[in-house]
């Protein structure tokens, strides 16, 4: 258990996160390895069904996998330089809005949709900060966290728009069917 209130509940499992909330419950894979999502649609039929279950629910307003992955790079310089080298977007050269070093932190976003489903993929280049300190009592236990990451997100998030009735609702079979379309179409994105 990682979180308790009247309004949310969240749990999480490795790099998995599942929350309940007043108006949502979803699943979080952060940097999912392969044996993680082949796990994905067995994990989401059964979360989703107790959820359904005990929360009582009829009517899904929206469904959704989100997917976002990682990958590190020594410094912001050197993400920002592997971001461009992707081709996703035309930078020109030369000094630019009075700065005459690269762009850095550099993203790319696209947004698909239909009447019935769509897609957002977002990549970026990023620097993550993370500056703990822990509470005075802890210190002999906990020792202060300050880092710093650079690297580039892809972040993908697949999902209904028209809203699904739960009984017309195999959460397995959606994940499943989610996963598949968006391995297979982050590929041309990517020109993998």
């Amino acid at each position: 258990m990682v979180t308790v209130e009247p309004s949310k509940t969240s749990f999480q499992t490795g790099k998995t996160a599942f929350v309940v909330e007043l108006k949502s419950a979803r699943i979080n894979a952060v940097d999912p390895g392969k044996s993680s999502i082949d796990e994905l649609p067995k994990v989401a039929r059964d979360f989703f069904k107790l959820t359904i279950q005990h929360l009582e629910i009829s009517l899904c307003e929206r469904l959704g996998l989100r997917l976002v992955y990682f990958k590190e790079f020594k410094d912001r310089e050197q993400a920002a330089s592997a971001f461009h080298a992707m081709g996703l977007v035309k930078v020109p050269d030369g000094k630019r809005f009075d700065v005459d070093q690269p762009p850095i932190n550099q993203q790319y976003v696209l947004r698909w949709e239909s009447e019935k489903k769509g897609a957002v993929v977002q990549c970026r280049a990023e620097t993550r900060k993370t500056d703990w300190d822990p509470p005075v009592e802890s210190v002999r236990v906990w020792n202060p966290v300050h880092r710093e990451q650079n690297g580039i997100a892809v972040d993908i998030d697949y999902y209904t728009v028209a809203p699904v009735e739960v009984g017309q609702l195999d959460m397995g079979e959606w994940s499943k069917h989610a996963l598949h379309v968006i391995s297979r179409d982050i590929r041309y994105l990517f020109k993998e």
